[in-house]
């Protein structure tokens, strides 16, 4: 018993996988859901000019014999119209669903799959039953087989049902026409040799359905994910990491950008830099981390009440701040400076060792060109960087302005 229970424990899975009754990743089955709609209005149109084409020679090309010859031929002709005109619709219908089709699968789109299989099937059972009048082939049957085996990705539990429902209506309509009961057995035993192997493409087909699309999903999540890295490697090496500014390395970037631009188009340029006044007594009073807490503030209120754009506010290093102000005047870039200024003031960050004021503050630098040919990027942060100490030497908590 214990070894029969073994046995059943490690067959029910591979029953259960073999079937496809064990669930498949939601992606990989929309993908193989949207393969065999987008695949349905190439097939259908296909199938109708096939179907129609043996309207044709079936009615100009084939001569009856005998009232029962002409009667197989009308049923054949009839057929195939009706087989004609239902892919015809199919092929219209799902070609303007993909037209507007804007989310995932729809029952619409499974019930016009179904009837291109139902239609293929039941019309190529038909077609052998009328057949039995002058022939005991049962091609239609085997065409049919192939076509629902190949043309469409089911899953294989679904594909069993479809070719066991074709193997018993075969099996029911093969004696209406076909008397000679020999031959009756020998089409009922090629039409289940047919839907095994109709069975046994199908289920190749969704294995190799499955194991591609899994791994293309596999292939797309670490694309995704490599892309998610580097996007988060882009901020880190832009960014600084304490504030949120971009650093100083996007400062050298973007100023030789600022620069270009304002040669091209002739207008002036400034630059301020600020540093925070005795920020090393700072964090002394007050430790490292509520210094890293005022630096943050800091950078908050340039980008929040301020309103500077990301791309013109960096942090320089330690306590020292740059804005890139291109096309702004003399006038301009020191009322920036000065607005700056108050601000940090108005933070009311206390700093007891602050002689100017109760509070965090800051000096500046503020330097306009008015045009800047012939200046490097290297110059003029030398030129603002020595305003700055001016402002410093002037007793803090204010700009110095240059211009050239």
């Amino acid at each position: 018993m214990k070894s029969e229970r073994t046995i059943a424990k490690r067959v029910i899975p591979w029953l259960k996988l073999q079937l496809g009754l064990i669930p498949v990743d939601k992606r990989v089955l929309i993908t193989i859901n949207d393969s065999n709609f987008n695949r349905l209005p190439v097939i259908t149109l296909m199938g109708s000019l096939i179907t129609f084409s043996h309207v044709l020679l079936f009615h100009f090309f084939t001569e009856t014999a005998s009232a029962g010859e002409e009667y197989w031929r009308r049923g054949i002709e009839m057929t195939h119209i009706t087989l004609t005109s239902i892919m015809l619709v199919i092929a219209l219908l799902s070609w303007l669903q993909k037209k507007r089709r804007t989310g995932e699968r729809t029952i619409y789109e499974m019930v016009l799959q179904f009837i291109v299989i139902g239609a293929t099937f039941i019309g190529c059972i038909y077609l052998v039953t009328l057949d039995q009048i002058v022939t005991a082939s049962i091609t239609p049957f085997l065409v049919a087989c192939i076509i629902i085996s190949l043309m469409f990705q089911l899953r294989p539990i679904l594909a069993i049902a479809i070719f066991s429902f074709g193997y018993l209506l075969f099996s029911s309509l093969i004696g209406i026409y076909q008397l000679n009961p020999s031959v009756v057995l020998s089409n009922r035993v090629n039409a289940l040799t047919a839907v095994g192997i109709g069975s046994l493409l199908s289920f190749m087909v969704w294995k190799n359905a499955v194991r591609n699309n899994t791994q293309m999903n596999y292939i797309f999540q670490q694309q995704e994910e490599l892309g998610r890295i580097n996007k988060r490697l882009a901020i880190l090496a832009s960014s600084d990491g304490l504030t949120g500014l971009q650093n100083r390395r996007m400062l050298d970037n973007r100023l030789g950008e600022v620069l270009l631009s304002c040669a091209e188009s002739k207008t002036p340029f400034s630059i301020v830099i600020f540093d925070l006044d005795r920020f090393k007594e700072y964090n002394d009073l007050y430790g490292h981390v509520q210094g890293d807490d005022c630096l943050k503030m800091v950078a908050s209120m340039l980008l929040g009440s301020m309103n500077f754009d990301a791309d013109t506010v960096f942090r320089y290093g330690g306590e020292e701040f740059v804005l890139l102000l291109p096309n702004y005047n003399a006038a301009e870039a020191f009322y920036t400076a000065e607005m700056v200024r108050t601000g940090i003031v108005d933070l009311h960050i206390v700093h007891a060792g602050n002689p100017s004021v109760p509070f965090v503050s800051a000096s500046f630098g503020v330097l306009t060109l008015d045009t800047v040919t012939g200046f490097t990027d290297a110059d003029i942060l030398g030129r603002v960087d020595s305003l700055l100490y001016q402002a410093k030497s002037q007793g803090r908590n204010c700009s110095v302005q240059g211009i050239e």
